[in-house]
């Protein structure tokens, strides 16, 4: 039993490393999007309720840490225009 966990739990952390490569190569705000749906509903099927919702707060946390440096040079850049 032990080692169908393992097993869905390197499921998981590939799934979740591939996510977060995915969307930093995305192009666009809707392709990144798209990504993390995909994924929250692979993740979905996979893992019980709580370990679900541990997962995508750290695909949302990744996000939140990528959103202020963002914020930051857009707001940089209509400063200089």
């Amino acid at each position: 039993m032990m080692a169908g966990k393992n097993r869905v739990q390197r499921k998981v952390e590939e799934l979740v490393a591939s996510t977060l490569e995915a969307k930093a190569a995305a192009p666009c705000k809707a392709l990144k999007r798209r990504v993390c749906q995909r994924a929250r509903k692979k993740l979905a099927h996979m893992l019980p309720q709580e370990e679900f919702e541990k997962v995508v707060a750290r695909l949302k946390g990744d996000d939140l840490e990528a959103g202020p440096e963002h914020t930051a040079v857009k707001e940089e850049a209509k400063g200089a225009a």
